[in-house]
């Protein structure tokens, strides 16, 4: 097996809007958000507004069997390959793999899509452990991504 870090060239947007934005991984697209007094988690979230986001990774497709390893999406996340929805991980805190099988790939590029869908207001302030300062759990790849490939028969 060999595991890539699948972390750059990433793009996200506010769920169903087109203006991507270009990250590296891991993001907290919530500290993208303008901050309001009157937002509904208050000092919860740090008066951010959250929101749903999209990110998107075109990607060539392995010529293994492979699997995209989530260290950690918050919260809700719907991942999609190549218009395939994937099965959906309701819980934040536990990583998740996707499994990318060339028998069922027609095409060598592939994109993947991640949505997170947190709950309104019910965030709050916890150290994710990979940054330095306190991020919030609500609206993010908060953790690493990458590309497990098992070469079979070489």
């Amino acid at each position: 097996m060999t595991r890539i870090p699948f972390n750059n060239d990433w793009k996200y947007a506010h769920f169903g809007e087109e203006d991507w934005t270009a990250v590296t991984l891991p993001h907290d697209a919530m500290l993208s958000e303008p901050r309001n007094a009157d937002s509904a988690g208050g000092t919860n979230t740090g008066w951010f507004e959250g929101k749903d986001y999209e990110y998107v990774k075109d990607f060539e497709a392995p010529e293994d069997a492979a699997y995209i390893e989530f260290e950690g999406v918050y919260h809700r996340a719907e991942v999609i390959l190549d218009g395939v929805n994937m099965p959906a991980h309701p819980n934040g805190y536990f990583g998740f793999q996707i499994p990318v099988h060339p028998e069922s790939i027609t095409f060598t590029s592939l994109l993947i899509t991640v949505s997170s869908h947190p709950p309104a207001g019910t965030a709050e302030r916890e150290f994710t452990g990979l940054f330095r300062w306190p991020a919030f759990r609500r609206s993010i790849l908060y953790r690493r991504v990458s590309l497990s490939v098992h070469r079979i028969g070489r």
